[in-house]
């Protein structure tokens, strides 16, 4: 399955710190969402291009020290009939970890800030676990 376009997705031999903040930046927020912790929010997306839908899951984990907190990113290419169905709903994790196996990208920066991991992933996404 074939998703977005090369103003946002990208090829899978794109670098994915590259691909993943074009993307952001040229889709669209339709509608945002919260998974429980106000940390967790989850914004529905579409490109302005080609009209592709992603869900978008940011994660902060709080570490209650200083003011650097962890944070993670996953962008998943949606269909549409899966954007109706989350923008219908209470969004859960299980919902987003339930799509069917695709080609995704993760974000982390970590405490620190002085690193930053972009990854393609290809199969079943999984978000990570925050506290």
């Amino acid at each position: 399955m074939d998703f977005g376009c090369a103003e946002c997705f990208g090829a899978e031999t794109e670098d994915a710190g590259v691909v993943m903040p074009r993307c952001l930046q040229k889709a669209a927020v339709l509608r945002t969402l919260t998974l429980g912790w106000p940390t967790e929010v989850v914004h529905l997306r579409q490109c302005e291009s080609c009209g592709q839908d992603y869900v978008v899951v940011y994660l902060e984990e709080i570490n209650w020290e200083g003011s650097h907190d962890a944070e993670y990113d996953t962008l998943v290419p949606i269909t549409r009939a899966e954007a109706a169905s989350l923008a219908d709903s209470r969004i859960l994790r299980a919902d987003i970890e339930d799509l069917s196996p695709r080609r995704w990208l993760y974000h982390e920066r970590q405490v620190d800030r002085q690193s930053e991991t972009y990854q393609w992933f290809k199969g079943a996404v999984t978000l990570p676990e925050t506290r």
